[in-house]
């Protein structure tokens, strides 16, 4: 039987002759027979690059195909190929399938792989707007950006063409974070402020490059417990959004996990990247020591992680009544004392030529033990206190106390990231040390006497 093209449309067919006898003007209409259908995605997906379609349900994304100018052919075929990187989950396209369209038509699967789809045209395509719907089930297994279905006709009368059906955003994501404090291991949870670690930022690199009511998982160190948060910080997000989120992580954290797992909402704009500022409290096991990395990710594409707090047991060193160095060095975050390395959560600093230290660590360094060292929240005030000596200092006052008697100072107490801090000499010479500076190397070294 002669290929015949059945159209639905009249066709002005021009021939020489009527060219030539200028009845009528030139015109041009090029016949394409494989231009005849009109192929549509109903829904472009976003989707993680481990996407994988859930067969329990309807798909997400289908391939609508109308018939257009020309008629379909029962018994001609055409193919479905997918671009690199996903492959069709072939179970959903067994042998002999078929998808029903609007009146009567249909297709049916002559064979499936993992790249490409056969399909030959069924059912009743004469008369009246036809369409099919072609339910795409696939898998992600290495592709970012456009996931595109390829439609080749291969004989028949449908059209042409590439039609992107799914993105996976590029994951972008920036995190930052304050400098770490330094955590006791073994602290128990009735002081958070001991458990409390640095703010940590996550930000969206590019607008939307998150995929929302997807999942978000925080990951704390296996020797670790997350006993409570506080969300400083939403952007991008509605207030109801922030107030869904907040009521799960206070549901989720109970003290027992060492994740934290939420939902991630929808922006409130196409051209806003949302953004979460938290901090977590922590506690750890007796006997750990360590960063404690924080490792995100989860379906929305978050991705990355940041060190938010270090557990430093505390330093257990005999005594000796010799005498013996404590060397601190300006920008560094680790002091020595008789050789051995301590860290601290401030370093020290220049500031108008005076040489600041946090006062808690040059009174440890010189001997003093952690609970002679005392804190006072609503006065501001630090307490120390050394065999017969006590000495107070009051953050934003200048009068240095020892054992009651004032001493004025000519720089004020300074506090700096919640630790307070003063010049070097005033406290190191009432604890009885020498102080002795290098220019050269930035270093501060006190000689602690026997």
């Amino acid at each position: 039987m002669a290929f015949q093209i059945k159209l639905k449309r009249p066709m002005r067919i021009l021939t020489s002759a009527m060219v030539a006898a200028g009845a009528l003007t030139p015109f041009v209409f090029p016949l394409d027979v494989s231009a005849n259908s009109k192929n549509i995605v109903d829904r472009i997906l976003a989707v993680p690059d481990n996407y994988e379609s859930d067969l329990n349900g309807n798909a997400l994304s289908n391939l609508i195909i109308k018939e257009e100018d020309v008629g379909f052919t029962s018994g001609d075929t055409f193919r479905l190929t997918l671009s690199p990187g996903v492959k069709w989950l072939t179970s959903q396209y067994p042998s002999g399938k078929m998808f029903k369209g609007t009146n009567g038509a249909s297709f049916t699967v002559a064979q499936a792989t993992a790249q490409n789809i056969e399909l030959e045209i069924s059912g009743s395509w004469e008369g009246g707007d036809k369409s099919v719907n072609i339910p795409l089930y696939f898998k992600v297994e290495d592709a970012l950006g456009d996931l595109k279905v390829t439609v080749d006709p291969r004989g028949s009368t449908l059209s042409y063409g590439q039609y992107t059906f799914a993105t996976v955003p590029a994951v972008i994501t920036k995190i930052n974070t304050e400098e770490a404090p330094i955590l006791i291991p073994g602290q128990n949870n009735e002081d958070l402020q001991k458990l409390e670690t640095a703010a940590l930022t996550i930000k969206e690199g590019s607008a939307n490059s998150w995929l929302s009511r997807n999942n978000v998982v925080i990951e704390f160190p296996e020797w670790t417990k997350v006993v409570g948060y506080k969300l400083i910080e939403a952007n991008g997000i509605s207030d109801r959004s922030r107030q869904e989120l907040e009521n799960t992580l206070n549901t989720k954290i109970t003290g027992e996990k060492n994740t934290i797992e939420f939902i991630m909402p929808t922006s409130t704009s196409s051209q806003t990247e949302r953004s979460f500022k938290m901090k977590f409290y922590i506690s750890s096991q007796v006997d750990s020591e360590g960063a404690v990395t924080v490792k995100i990710s989860g379906s929305a594409l978050v991705r990355g992680e940041a060190i938010v707090a270090k557990v430093v047991p505390p330093q257990t060193i005999e005594e000796d009544s010799s005498p013996y160095d404590v060397v601190f060095k300006i920008g560094n975050t680790t002091y020595s004392k008789a050789g051995v390395d301590n860290l601290m959560d401030v370093a020290p600093f220049i500031e108008a030529g005076r040489t600041y230290l946090p006062i808690r660590y040059v009174a440890e360094a010189l001997g003093v033990n952690r609970d002679n060292i005392l804190w006072d929240e609503a006065r501001g005030q630090v307490t120390i206190n050394k065999d017969d000596l006590s000495i107070q200092l009051t953050v934003g006052s200048n009068v240095l106390k020892v054992n009651g008697k004032e001493t004025i100072m000519d720089v004020p107490v300074k506090n700096v990231k919640s630790r307070t801090v003063l010049p070097l000499n005033f406290v190191s010479q009432a604890l009885g040390a020498q102080v002795n500076w290098n220019e050269t190397n930035q270093t501060i070294t006190l000689k602690v006497k026997e």
